[in-house]
């Protein structure tokens, strides 16, 4: 009963969406305290894999009781929906510049917490990841497994930043950090809002 409860795939989704959800939720919250750009960019990025995952989790639910053209009408469509929602908060991301860049610290401490984040953040993706991976479950499924997987570099180039700006005490490393989760999040979107556009031709 157990091994079948562990390998249910709503299971794993619910789970991994809930992981992921909350570790948004700490990120945007430190991110507006301690006034850093990278932790407010990347928890943008993680409600967008809530909301992938959220998609996927609703599909593998009724995915069995839909035929094939009105399941893959509802991915596409889902899925042009979370791409959209990226694109918007990358572009935010993007135009808000060091017109409103203030920093309530200073840049060692900045990147001691970003670097502490990264951290926690590979720990995140690859977990997560790999929790979706031992799911045998609709292929939506695994294109989440693959994009959270992928965003685990993200999170690596995170951890290097936080680094870098520590050793460093250059404060504006924050903002670049985040303009590159921006853009990794719009070419992220672009990915995926094609898969979807496809879904629906």
């Amino acid at each position: 009963m157990t091994q079948t409860l562990h390998q249910n795939p709503i299971n794993r989704l619910l789970l991994a969406m809930l992981v992921i959800l909350g570790f948004a939720g700490v990120e945007l919250v430190s991110g507006s305290i301690f006034s850093l750009r990278t932790l407010t960019a990347d928890g943008l990025d993680m409600l967008g894999h809530s909301g992938l995952l959220a998609l996927a989790l609703v599909i593998q639910t009724i995915s069995a009781k839909m035929p094939e053209n009105a399941r893959k009408r509802t991915e596409g469509l889902g899925g042009v929906a979370i791409a959209t929602y990226l694109l918007i908060m990358a572009a935010f991301l993007l135009s808000t510049g060091e017109d409103h860049y203030h920093h309530h610290m200073s840049a060692t401490h900045g990147g001691l917490i970003i670097t502490v984040f990264g951290i926690l953040s590979i720990i995140v993706h690859a977990s997560t990841g790999r929790l979706l991976y031992g799911a045998k479950c609709h292929p939506l499924v695994l294109g989440a497994c693959v994009y959270i997987f992928s965003h685990t570099f993200m999170a690596i180039a995170m951890l290097l930043g936080g680094i870098a700006m520590t050793v460093t005490g250059i404060s504006s490393l924050d903002l670049y950090l985040s303009y590159g989760i921006a853009v990794f999040m719009a070419l992220g979107a672009i990915k995926l809002g094609w898969l979807s556009y496809k879904q629906l031709s």
